[in-house]
This record gives C-alpha cells, sequence and structure tokens, in this order.
C-alpha cells in the first residue's frame, strides 16, 4: 500500500503546507510530458515533518518534463488540490543534483537516439549496481577496450555517442536551460542536446552562447547556415546583424565554390546571392564583406578587371596546385 503524503501526527494535522517548502528525492516516472514541461510521479526522501519520507509525490511544473526518471532533485514550491487529480506539488524552482544510481543513468541514456528500453536494461544487467556509472564516468585508455563495447547493440560509433553525450550534459544539467532552448528557442531534442554539448566546450551558458555567437554551430556535425540561422532568429539575432549578415556570406562564398567547383566567386556574384538569400539590402553586405576581409576569413583578388572573392585556404591551396604543376612541366 503506497504510504500517505501528508503525516497526520505533524502539526499541521495531516494538512499541507501553505508557504513554500522544499523537498528532496528522486523522480520516478512521468506521467505526461509537453516538452519540457510535465507531471510525474517523485519519492520523497527528505522534506519536512508535514511530509512522510518515503511517500510518492505527484509533482508538475515547467521543467518536470526534461529531467530523466531516476534523477535525484531538490524542489521547491507549494501543495495545490487539483479538482479532478488531488494533492498536487507545483515545483517552482527544480534544482538537478544529477544522476547518481545505475539505474537512473540507464534512463538518462533513453534519450539518445539510438538507445531504447532494451539497451538500456542491458546496461543495467550488465554493470549492476552503482558499476555502471562508474563505468560511464571512466573514460578507456583504448577504445577498443571500451566495456561498453561488451554490450550486443553498441558499436563503437554509438559507444562515442554515449561516453561524449554524458561527459558533457549527462551527470548534472540545469533542466532551465533545456526549457529556455526546447520552449523559448524552438529547438528539437537534437538540437538543444548541440547546443548544450558546444556550450559545455567552451564553458559558456548556452543562452550566452546562443546570443554570441549562434554561427559557431555550424562546427558541429549536422549543422550548417541555415539551421544555425535558424535557432539565431529564434534566440533574438537582428536580421541585419553584423554577425548574421557576415555568416550568410560565408556561407554563399562556400556553397556557390562547392557546387560550381570553383576557388572563388566576383564580388558582384556574392553580394547578389547574399541578398536574395537574406532579403537584405546591397551596402549591408557590401559593409559585411568588407568586415570579413578585415578578419582575414575571405580574400579579395583582381583578376581580368574583376574582383574574386575567396576562402583564404582553397586559395592557398590552389596556389600551391599551380605551383607543382608548373614544376612538373618544366
Amino acid at each position: 500500500m503506497a504510504r500517505a503524503v501528508l503525516n497526520a501526527g505533524a502539526p499541521g494535522n495531516g494538512q499541507p503546507p501553505a508557504d513554500v517548502i522544499a523537498v528532496q528525492g528522486t523522480l520516478l516516472r512521468h506521467r505526461t510530458t509537453r516538452n519540457t514541461w510535465g507531471i510525474a510521479q517523485f519519492q520523497v526522501e527528505q522534506g519536512p515533518e508535514e511530509i512522510n519520507v518515503g511517500a510518492e509525490l505527484t509533482v508538475v511544473g515547467a521543467t518536470v518534463g526534461a529531467v530523466a526518471p531516476g534523477a535525484s532533485l531538490k524542489l521547491e514550491g507549494r501543495f495545490e488540490r487539483h479538482v479532478r487529480f488531488g494533492l498536487q506539488f507545483k515545483v517552482e524552482r527544480l534544482e538537478n543534483l544529477g544522476v547518481q544510481t545505475g539505474w537512473a543513468a540507464a534512463n538518462w541514456l533513453l534519450r539518445l537516439d539510438g538507445v531504447g528500453r532494451v539497451l538500456a536494461d542491458r546496461l543495467v544487467c550488465t554493470f549492476p549496481g552503482d558499476r555502471l556509472l562508474e563505468v560511464l564516468n571512466t573514460p578507456p585508455q583504448d577504445d577498443a577496450e571500451d566495456p561498453l563495447l561488451k554490450i550486443r547493440g553498441i558499436s563503437a560509433s554509438k559507444a562515442q555517442v554515449i561516453r561524449e553525450s554524458w561527459a558533457t550534459v549527462g551527470r548534472t544539467f540545469n533542466p532551465e536551460h533545456l526549457r529556455y532552448l526546447e520552449g523559448d528557442c524552438g529547438l528539437t531534442r537534437w538540437e538543444a542536446q548541440s547546443v548544450l554539448k558546444l556550450a559545455s566546450k567552451r564553458k559558456v551558458e548556452p543562452r550566452e552562447l546562443l546570443e554570441q555567437d549562434p554561427y559557431g554551430l555550424t562546427e558541429l556535425r549536422g549543422w550548417g547556415f541555415p539551421r544555425a540561422d535558424r535557432v539565431a532568429l529564434k534566440a533574438g539575432m537582428q536580421r541585419d546583424a553584423p554577425a548574421r549578415l557576415e555568416a550568410a556570406g560565408l556561407y554563399v562564398l562556400r556553397k556557390v565554390c562547392s557546387d560550381e567547383g570553383h576557388t572563388a566567386l566576383s564580388r558582384k556574384q556574392l553580394i547578389r546571392h547574399t541578398v536574395e538569400l537574406l532579403a537584405t539590402s546591397g551596402d549591408k553586405v557590401f559593409k559585411a564583406l568588407g568586415s570579413l576581409v578585415q578578419k582575414a576569413l575571405v580574400m579579395v583578388s583582381e583578376e581580368d578587371g574583376r574582383l574574386l572573392v575567396c576562402d583564404p585556404d582553397l586559395y592557398l591551396a590552389e596556389r600551391q596546385i599551380l605551383r607543382g604543376v608548373r614544376r612538373g612541366s618544366r
């Protein structure tokens, strides 16, 4: 029989506290989620005397859906009585204390692509108790000797994804970050995880990353300018911001050169394509191009009376090839 939430012998005579209280315990399972919002069952391990330790509490809040079952949480909020669902704890502040058991770690891994319930159960069975946490927290000296490879269904590439995700956002993360990324910015779970990884790598907050350098996301696999630009605009980037114009110019230069097999593009073509892409003015793109030249991100040269813009790396590679061809023809 489930233990009652409220302690009848406490000073409140079995009534829920009226003020904000703090409780600590483990998220057991979600009842429903919508993006990061959710309703879940929570087992109380610490709290005021009005609450029975060990009781299972229904919690609801804006970031409850972002936390994987098994995570240890500290919650602050108030009790309220729902007309249909009864006594609930409305979470006003959630602190993720981290994944502290192997079962919790397996549940966290379920959020990764390619990790289903069967694979999570295999991990728990192969590494019982806290052994799974130990495996995840200890990078292998040699990738070929990774203990995760003992699990049927885990390839070397999947093991790498699991370890990278765990190292950056798996142990503890702030659910508010996920609420901002998925809720405010409308990112998919995969996109949000990518942002969290890059922010962790750069040691900055996700919001700071998207506000200051959203186009840095293009260095990640699966991210190009169109995806990064969509995220940047949702994060508040102005359509005529210099950073956006410069990123678009670089994208156009590289894409058109790649599609047409060139190493350079005329300045006139670059400006025209960028204006079409962003629906902005040529003067603004011209100014952004000048900034790219000053930063040495592009080079401008004159050939047959035309000004050509090229990627410095491609330009140097082309020159080296031409020098080699000339030597070989002597």
